[in-house]
This record gives structure tokens, sequence and C-alpha cells, in this order.
């Protein structure tokens, strides 16, 4: 048992650098009328995985993946990465697995 617990600390280690989670938004937010179709299109993809948004609704990137679980853990930051590097601005998570988990209850989250 402790040789298996000591070859499973160095893979435990080496995979939590690759489950980086991202911020799901929060506060009030209208998605643009080209976001709009731009979750549908997310939604319509065999496998979708995250959506991201920018904190004012008016851009976003998703994440598809064609084999959902060969693809689990860095979902979320991939689609925030794209987003943000398509935007400049903090972008945050609207929607995993095809579910809004953004958070309107909430206040909304700091620019920057």
């Amino acid at each position: 048992m402790r040789r298996f617990l000591l070859a499973a600390l160095p893979a435990a280690t080496l995979l939590s650098g690759c489950l980086v989670t991202s911020q799901v938004g929060q506060g009030p937010i209208t998605l643009s009328p080209g976001v709009e179709a731009l979750y549908q299109r997310y939604l319509d993809t065999d496998e979708p995985m995250a959506f991201a948004v920018t904190a004012d609704g008016s851009g976003a990137s998703y994440y598809y993946c064609p084999d959902r679980y060969g693809c689990r853990g860095t979902e979320r930051s991939s689609a925030v990465q794209l987003c943000q590097k398509n935007f400049g601005r903090p972008c945050y998570i609207y929607d995993h697995l095809g579910e809004v988990i953004w958070r309107e209850d909430l206040p909304p989250l700091p620019e920057g």
C-alpha cells in the first residue's frame, strides 16, 4: 500500500497542474446578439465543454471536445484563455458542460 501511495503522489502532483479552474462569472449579464448566436453554436456541438464571456456579455469564446472524457480538466481554462486572447480583457465562465453556471444573484466581479 505504501508503495502505491508513493507512486501516486508524483502523478497527482503533475495532474494538479492540469486541473486549473477558471472563475465562474457573476452579476447581471446580457449577452449581445452575436454572443447569443455563438452560445447556440456551442450548445449545438456534440460535446459542449465550457463557454466563457466578457463581463459585459459583448465577447465570448467556447471550448468543446469530440471526446468529452479525453479533454476533462482543462476546458474552463482553455475557454477563458481563448476569450481573453480574442478580446483583451477578463473573461469568466458562463456555461460548463451545457449548463449555465453564471451567478446572476451575486454582485459583479471587479474588472481586471
